[in-house]
């Protein structure tokens, strides 16, 4: 397991606390997705996806780096901060429900009930193009599962320090607020899927690239992490850290670039092709099937390679055997001290590169031969 037991003390407790939040901002989200249809004129409405883009990248970055700022300077808990935010997330709401007068629809624009609505999207569901769309949605995200974990095991297990981390998010905001202003015009057009197309070859390379800055990444930038790796054998790494860095820069910079105009172009499409009637509802039905193609192959991607890597690593024979045969790096094979050696196999997480090319193969059948 990638996951230490202790740290596994109230996991129950977070997920439902997570869920509710999250239970929570997909509602304003649903409302919000829905709005846009109706408050922007309609040949304008392929600007509610740079509208969104900007929006979240403003709101991760002040969320997230102001975290990280904070907690490095010992200014505030994370009880505070987080009480901070609700209490603005609360105020922004009843702000926007008490000031924001709307006009009443007119008979044609009229908003079905909620059971119809329901109806009217199990009639959109039969349609052979949204059926084809969900399909793609849901095994498109194939190739990116390699590309998430990697950024996982940069700061997890190669330990690059959450300061520098965020610094580095804090350079990734410019390309992510500009990016969606400069492909306006494309995504705002009469075929705004063509960007995220485009866009789909040079990501999956990227995501490559990703992983093998994972494979040549410094032993550790964490001090705990560095006297684990020592105890454990795994050998220094001969890159120097600011090469390895810039080029840690230069790819995310890549694929900030590459997600972001994709995740703009994916939403125009949403936006231009949804009922402003059931607006809401309809853009929540394709964002559901976007973020769950993304969520259950990249969570299949962690699970198979968890399980691969304890395959490969073999049996923990230092559970087993004297701690001074163990730190000699006693083989597991025969539990000789001959071969290939266990503590040689910790750490290096091998089976992430078998399912790389394994969800590689799978993508390729499932959206481009179309098996």
């Amino acid at each position: 397991m990638w996951i230490k037991p202790d740290a596994l003390v109230g996991v129950f407790y977070l997920t439902v606390v997570f869920f509710l939040l999250f239970l929570i901002c997909a509602t304003q989200d649903i409302c919000v997705d829905g709005w846009a249809l109706t408050l922007l004129q309609k040949k304008n409405v392929g600007y509610a996806s740079t509208c969104n883009a900007i929006g979240q990248t403003l709101g991760n970055s002040l969320s997230y780096i102001g975290w990280i700022a904070l907690d490095h300077y010992k200014l505030c808990s994370f009880g505070t901060f987080m009480w901070a935010w609700a209490v603005l997330f609360a105020s922004t709401t009843v702000g926007v429900m008490l000031f924001k007068k709307e006009e009443e629809p007119s008979m044609d624009e009229m908003p079905p009930t909620y059971i119809n609505a329901y109806k009217e999207m199990w009639q959109v569901l039969q349609i052979p193009l949204v059926q084809q769309l969900i399909v793609i949605l849901m095994t498109c995200k194939f190739a990116f599962a390699p590309e998430m974990l990697s950024q996982v095991m940069l700061v997890g297990t190669v330990g690059i320090p959450k300061t520098d981390w965020a610094f580095l998010g804090l350079l990734l905001t410019i390309p992510s607020l500009l990016v969606p202003k400069f492909i306006e015009k494309y995504t705002a057009g009469p075929k705004p899927f063509n960007v995220f197309m485009k866009s789909y070859v040079p990501r999956i390379i990227l995501g490559v690239c990703s992983a093998f800055l994972y494979l040549y990444a410094p032993t550790s930038f964490d001090t705990e992490i560095a006297q684990e790796n020592a105890l454990l054998g795994i050998p220094p790494r001969v890159w120097n850290n600011v090469g390895w860095y810039l080029c840690v820069v230069c790819v995310a910079f890549a694929l900030c670039v590459a997600s972001n105009a994709m995740f703009v172009a994916q939403m125009a499409l949403f936006a231009k092709v949804s009922d402003p009637r059931i607006g809401g509802t309809y853009m929540t039905l394709l964002n559901t099937m976007a973020n769950l193609g993304y969520k259950w192959t990249s969570q299949l991607f962690l699970y198979l390679t968890d399980k691969t890597d304890q395959y490969l690593e073999g049996p923990d024979i230092c559970s087993t055997m004297t701690e001074e045969k163990c730190n000699t790096g006693c083989g597991w094979d025969n539990l000789t001290c001959t071969g290939t050696t266990w503590k040689e196999n910790v750490g290096k997480h091998n089976g992430f590169y078998y399912m790389m090319a394994l969800f590689f193969c799978l993508w390729y059948c499932l959206d481009v031969y179309g098996l």
